[in-house]
């Protein structure tokens, strides 16, 4: 390695990490930190700003091999190099069984389709416990038998532990929880996030119940998107504080709020609790994105009752920061979706968006995907208007 850089402008030398880390050239990278020591310390900000555990079986997987590392070999590192965590800006933390895999990978890694290996990872606390200063979090943790969530029976209490400590870190400002059965450890969050993503969260007694009680300041967030089969019944009393003498999460300045539901009961009953979370953010709220997926004849439970299609609980009215409304309505298996969910669809803008002053764009999004007699038929519209305020 040599001692001394070649006699070049420092700019230009921060002009080359910076090109070489944005066009994902990690390994041109290394070789140049290697070449110089005084390009080790900005390289290596780079290169650990981004870190992805994920299990050690998926090496036999080749689509995750081709990203992220083990909870081991980054405890060497970290035990060799203790000066890394620090740069260490984003975490990803992936646990899921059922990575699509071709047959040869299936045949060859048996074990990552029947095991979770966060739950017995021994690796995984010593890593986490070393990053003080974390932006962004990112962690799946799926089930081995879907729909189930999976079960927190198996994990320490110290790697719960150290996850509630991510989450209360300073510097956080960017949560990702999939497929994840810890709602109850955003109670615990800290007051910095401003921005959570929750993709098929669950609640989890067993865990809230062991949580040492914290009552941080209450976190702010710009920004929340609700994915797929979140269950609202749970997720909103947490969001509001229902049943709390404090509240941890607030929705006051929330300008974003993207929501992907299943209707999986009533539409009125998904909507009333959607409605209660409007309600928090009414002045703030500036773009709303709403993906119903009311797809009422794949399957009777998802059923859309007769009533429920013009009757419709959400009052977009009371948004009245609201500048930007983004729908999806998608329908498969049969055409007759779309007749079944037009009302609905109707009315929720006629509601939302009569004598509306501030809002100033609806985007509609029509996708259409059924099967006919001579094959599978798939349509999608865009429709975008420009409303004048």
């Amino acid at each position: 390695m040599l001692s001394t850089a070649p006699h070049l402008p420092l700019e230009l030398y921060d002009k080359i990490i910076s090109e070489l880390h944005s066009n994902t050239d990690s390994d041109t990278l290394k070789s140049l930190a290697l070449s110089c020591r005084s390009l080790v310390t900005p390289s290596q900000k780079l290169l650990f700003s981004h870190i992805i555990l994920r299990s050690p079986h998926t090496k036999c997987c080749s689509r995750m091999a081709q990203f992220g590392g083990t909870s081991s070999a980054f405890k060497i590192l970290l035990e060799l190099s203790p000066h890394i965590s620090h740069n260490v800006r984003f975490l990803a933390i992936f646990d899921d069984p059922h990575r699509s895999l071709s047959e040869s990978d299936e045949m060859s890694c048996p074990i990552h389709l029947t095991t979770n290996w966060f739950p017995h990872d021994e690796d995984l606390h010593f890593c986490l416990s070393a990053v003080q200063k974390l932006e962004a979090f990112t962690f799946t943790y799926a089930s081995t038998s879907v729909p189930e969530p999976p079960s927190w029976d198996e994990v320490s209490p110290t790697l719960v532990c150290a996850i509630r400590r991510l989450l209360q870190l300073p510097s956080l400002i960017y949560v990702d929880l999939q497929h994840s059965p810890i709602l109850s450890l955003l109670k615990g969050t800290g007051s910095t996030i401003k921005h959570l993503v929750m993709h098929r969260v669950y609640a989890n007694p067993v865990i809230e119940a062991s949580l040492t009680p914290i009552i941080p300041p209450p976190t702010y967030l710009e920004s929340l998107c609700i994915e797929e089969f979140c269950q609202m019944d749970v997720l909103v009393p947490i969001l509001l504080g229902l049943g709390e003498s404090y509240r941890t999460i607030s929705l006051y300045k929330l300008k974003k709020l993207p929501v992907t539901l299943e209707v999986n009961q009533s539409l009125i009953k998904v909507h009333q609790n959607l409605q209660r979370i409007l309600e928090e953010c009414k002045d703030s709220l500036q773009e709303f994105i709403l993906a119903p997926s009311i797809d009422v004849i794949a399957s009777p439970m998802n059923a859309v009752s007769f009533i429920d299609r013009f009757r419709e609980p959400l009052d977009l009215s009371i948004l009245k920061s609201l500048k930007q409304f983004i729908t999806y309505l998608e329908f498969s298996n049969s055409i007759d979706g779309i007749y079944d969910s037009m009302p609905w669809f109707i009315n929720l803008l006629r509601c939302g968006c009569a004598d509306y002053p501030s809002l100033a764009n609806i985007t509609c999004y029509l996708d259409i995907n059924y099967k006919t007699r001579n094959g599978r038929y798939h349509f999608v519209m865009a429709r975008n208007s420009g409303l004048s305020t």
